[in-house]
């Protein structure tokens, strides 16, 4: 599975309010009358992860090799994602 797919999809199994904790911590402009899907879509913008209209994610670097895996970003952290420590 793409890691962009993969993104998407575990944005879309966190709830309401941590998509607008993910969302703040990255400077995105969303409210508590914001829709779930747009709050995803603004997520995935700001990451440079764009979905298309079908739902899945748009390809993003140069497609020359695998991505690299990054560690946790700051926000997941902070929301407690990928509590291996």
């Amino acid at each position: 599975m793409a890691a962009e797919a993969l993104e998407q999809s575990v944005l879309e199994s966190k709830d309401k309010d941590q998509l607008l904790a993910i969302a703040k911590a990255l400077g995105v402009k969303a409210s508590a009358r914001t829709k779930k899907s747009e709050i995803i879509d603004q997520i995935l913008e700001s990451t440079g992860s764009v979905a298309r209209a079908n739902g899945s994610a748009a390809p993003s670097g140069n497609g020359d090799g695998p991505v690299a895996t990054e560690p946790p970003a700051e926000w997941e952290l902070a929301i407690g994602g990928d509590a291996d420590e």
